[in-house]
């Protein structure tokens, strides 16, 4: 539902007890936090996925004798979940 169409199905005496100015910065403003929320997750979630393929990479080219230790570990234990 749009916020126009809302906006119509509103009672007069919405619009009698609150501007139309107040009404409009109130959406606007709600719709900037959710974006500005989204956006900001967005990246951060990214940024995330790219440091920890970045870690891994790095940890299996630097120290491969201890990965496939720790791997071997780490399956030997699923066995006993």
């Amino acid at each position: 539902m749009n916020f126009f169409s809302r906006l119509l199905k509103l009672p007069m005496t919405y619009f009698d007890k609150n501007k139309s100015g107040d009404t409009m910065s109130r959406f606007t403003n709600d719709v900037d936090n959710v974006n500005t929320t989204l956006s900001e997750s967005i990246t951060a979630f990214l940024e995330a996925i790219v440091n920890l393929s970045g870690m891994i990479v790095a940890m299996f080219l630097f120290i491969a004798n201890f990965n496939a230790v720790c791997l071997a570990h780490y399956s030997l234990n699923l066995d006993f979940y």
